[in-house]
């Protein structure tokens, strides 16, 4: 591993000095050619990260971090220490890989879709520091920096969503991203303050190895520090109740929302759920937080996917519905089969948002499936591409999608005390099967409904370069946790990133009563992906009647109004803020700039009785004012030295 400390810091640097380069030189001197810079800097990253994958799995030797790389000395305040340092092992290293490759494909993709925008040089510099700042907070080695990375990335979503910030609904969008992460990041900064406070440390080894200690000595607090971290995660990964901002983030462009949804800022509340797994792991009732909070945001979303029209919106609902199984698992003890759905459903959702998007493209951004139909022949390459993204999301047999979701499944049926989330997963499931194909069907079967304003149906060969490449990585990574490796399921990921010591603090945890067996689970979930796939195709083969026949009653009228969440909040929190802020802004300008008037108001008053009583222009009065002054003083002076 020493080796690796002379370079380890190009994996964020490149697509950061590319940023930097589009940022001087993109205005005037590279313009329509931003995207090479980021395409070079983001792909010498996917390969650096990738041999830093492969020397870790050459690494046997130790189930603690495999490495800590030292940067410089940032902070030092009293007890606060705070380094720039790298920590590599089997987590991070998988991490890096997984972002940086699916990142490359998504810039490449972005020259065909951002062709010709005017602010093309922009958006690439953009997302070269979105790329760094997810790989500084995968490298994070302690709590400051992955705080630092953390707001950064959030800072860089922001930019990205509200990228056409002339837009109403992309500023809205953008805004909204923001502030509903605040609360989140409130929450995970108050967690890191009471993790320094209480082990004067922020890095994490020190703070892992003194955990058990205490919570031993105080229980307590090792929950409150568990669920002010999860609320954190809750806001970047979109869980119930600060998933609202997610769903709207599809307001920037296509390949923004495959980066978001798919491989960086949503996959970060679960990285660093399980990379503290030690604190987690420490509390009983943080750890069923997690899992029940999963699995009902995983139910919760594919209930809305199910009505929504827009594509782009019924992909964000999945997503979603999906890091919400991420979460489960990682709450009934497997995060393993977390992180392995995480691995999976990065390459298969950044897949269908980029279809999604070829679509959108094609049909001069209409996106609404009212209004798309029987697209197959005209845009062949990504009817495939959308097709086997979607085979994988609904979880047909021997798909990445159908591996990952089974080992959650294995892992909720079986756990001791809440079995239930794991049948509620079982039937999330079963809706996720429908709702996939039911937009895969209006989209490029049925009758073929084209717009009037859409004109030139054609596809981009920068855009379908990506498009194949990704279909083939979701095809490869299924079976890097399939079946059997060295005696145990969970493939060679699984024994992999078993060697994480942050991922063993789950394993030992684990104490399944094995009601179900993995070849059980395996023909469950598959009998119910075939059954409710077939269920989609059959309704709406050859046409939209039948299903239209479902779709005058109250609940689906709830379900394509999003259950009137938005309406429910926008009632209690942001009418009541505006209110008051409306309040508090009218006593300003009425009694506190009433005050500070009548302040200012009192000497000029005074100066202008001054004024009228001595300041009458006439020479003669002046002098006789100034003999009495005079007079005056020479009284009090002689006075005085009598």
């Amino acid at each position: 591993m020493d080796s690796l400390s002379s370079w380890i810091w190009l994996i964020p640097a490149l697509p950061f000095l590319a940023a930097i380069i589009i940022g001087i030189f993109g205005a005037k001197t590279l313009k329509e050619n931003s995207h090479i810079p980021v395409i070079a800097g983001v792909a010498g990253s996917a390969i650096l990260s990738l041999i830093v994958l492969f020397k870790v799995n050459g690494d046997n030797s130790s189930d603690t971090l495999t490495a800590t790389i030292p940067g410089y000395d940032w902070i030092t305040v009293g007890n606060l220490q705070s380094l720039i340092s790298a920590a590599i092992d089997p987590l991070s290293a998988i991490m890096l890989a997984m972002v940086s490759v699916v990142a490359t494909f998504v810039v490449i993709y972005s020259k065909g879709y951002m062709s010709g925008d005017p602010g093309f040089f922009r958006f690439f510099a953009y997302l070269g520091m979105f790329v760094a700042s997810m790989l500084m907070l995968i490298l994070s080695d302690n709590f400051l920096m992955l705080y630092v990375f953390w707001e950064a990335v959030g800072l860089c979503s922001y930019l990205l969503i509200g990228f056409y910030y002339n837009k109403p609904s992309a500023a809205a969008a953008a805004k909204k991203a923001f502030v509903v992460n605040r609360v989140g990041d409130f929450g995970f900064a108050i967690g890191i303050l009471l993790i320094f406070l209480n082990f004067e440390s922020i890095n994490f080894q020190e703070v892992f190895a003194m955990v058990p200690k205490m919570a031993a000595d105080d229980p307590g607090l090792m929950t409150t520090i568990a669920l002010c971290l999860f609320l954190g995660a809750a806001g970047k990964s979109a869980q119930l109740p600060l998933y609202v901002w997610l769903p709207d983030a599809m307001e920037g462009p296509s390949p923004v929302s495959a980066l978001i949804h798919a491989a960086t800022m949503v996959t970060a509340g679960v990285y660093m759920t399980v990379r503290c797994g030690a604190i987690f792991t420490a509390s009983p009732t943080a750890m069923a937080v997690v899992a029940v909070v999963g699995g009902l945001t995983a139910f919760f979303a594919a209930t809305i996917a199910f009505a929504q029209t827009d594509i782009k919106r019924i992909l964000a609902y999945s997503t979603v519905s999906q890091l919400g199984y991420m979460f489960l698992a990682v709450g009934v003890g497997s995060a393993t089969a977390g992180m392995y759905h995480l691995y999976t459903h990065a390459f298969f959702k950044a897949l269908l948002f980029l279809s999604a998007g070829s679509v959108m493209h094609a049909m001069h951004h209409h996106i609404d499936l009212k209004v798309l139909g029987g697209l197959r022949k005209d845009i062949p390459v990504t009817h495939i591409a959308f097709l086997i993204g979607s085979i994988a999301l609904a979880g047909l047999p021997y798909t990445a999608g159908f591996f990952s979701k089974d080992a959650i499944l294995l892992a909720a049926l079986n756990h001791h005390s809440l079995s239930w989330v794991g049948w509620l997963a079982v039937i999330t499931a079963a809706m996720t099967a429908f709702y996939t194909f039911r937009c895969y069907m209006m989209t490029f079967w049925g009758p073929r409904m084209v717009p009037s304003d859409a004109h030139d149906i054609h596809e981009s060969k920068w855009m379908n370069f990506s498009l194949i490449f990704l279909a083939i990585g979701v095809f490869t990574v299924a079976y890097a946790g399939a079946g059997k490796y060295e005696g145990a399921y969970g493939g060679w990921f699984g024994h992999f990133l078993g060697q994480s010591a942050s991922v063993q603090q789950y394993t030992a945890l684990v104490h399944d009563d094995h009601a179900y067996s993995h070849g059980q689970v395996a023909l469950i979930s598959g009998v119910i992906a075939v059954l409710f796939v077939l269920f989609a195709v059959i309704m709406y083969a050859k046409g939209r009647g039948f299903a239209e026949k479902f779709t005058n009653n109250p609940l689906h009228t709830a379900l394509l109004n999003k259950w009137y969440v938005d309406e429910l909040y926008d009632f209690i929190i942001v009418r009541p803020l505006r209110w008051s802020g409306k309040f508090f802004v009218g006593s300003d300008n009425n009694i506190i700039n009433g005050v500070i008037g009548i302040v200012k108001i009192t000497p000029n008053a005074f100066g202008v009785a001054f004024q009228m009583f001595f300041q009458r222009g006439i020479v003669s009065s002046y002098a006789l004012s100034m003999l009495l002054g005079l007079a005056i003083m020479v009284y009090y002076a002689m006075k005085s030295m009598q």
